[in-house]
């Protein structure tokens, strides 16, 4: 309770000791609530099992990653749940189109290099130039894995982070959609 004159908090039945003193006790016209109870209220019941998302939304990012390594996009391709998804359809024709020209590029630097090797197998003189084709066909074999592991590093990543782009340069070409 609080004296209408200067606001003082009052204990119930106490009279305030400014100019009000002579006024009787205001009782509240609102009754107070109960107490509470001293019956103890039980918990919460456990939370209660709930079935696992379905098998698509579990795996997709899962396959989707997986087509970007070597040939694992079969997977994606075959297995009931993530053959209909549309991400991993994406992402399967993405790692289909990078597995085929990985491939041709593989067989490119197999042949660029045998022949870099024919030509530098002559010897003029005392001096070999075996070293200078061997060189060569490092740079180009180095050439060949910088593309196909780059590419793959690229794919996953946009996977990671939930974006589905062509990959640059190849990625328009795809032909599984």
């Amino acid at each position: 309770m609080y004296c209408e004159k200067c606001g003082k908090k009052l204990e119930e039945n106490e009279i305030c000791g400014c100019e009000q003193s002579e006024a009787p006790p205001v009782t509240p016209s609102v009754p107070e609530p109960p107490a509470e109870p001293a019956v103890p209220v039980p918990a919460a019941p456990a939370a209660v099992w709930q079935p696992p998302a379905a098998p698509s939304s579990d795996n997709r990012k899962l396959f989707s990653i997986l087509a970007y390594i070597g040939w694992l996009w079969i997977f994606g391709l075959v297995l009931p749940p993530e053959k209909t998804d549309p991400r991993v359809r994406f992402n399967a024709g993405q790692g289909m189109l990078l597995s085929v020209f990985s491939l041709a590029m593989l067989v490119a630097a197999t042949v660029c290099s045998g022949i870099i090797h024919v030509i530098f197998a002559y010897r003029l003189g005392p001096v070999s130039l075996a070293p200078v084709g061997a060189f060569f066909s490092l740079i180009l074999w180095l050439a060949y894995l910088l593309f196909t592991i780059g590419y793959e590093v690229l794919g996953i990543v946009r996977v990671a982070v939930n974006k589905d782009k062509y990959l640059p340069v190849i990625g328009k070409y795809a032909f599984y959609k």
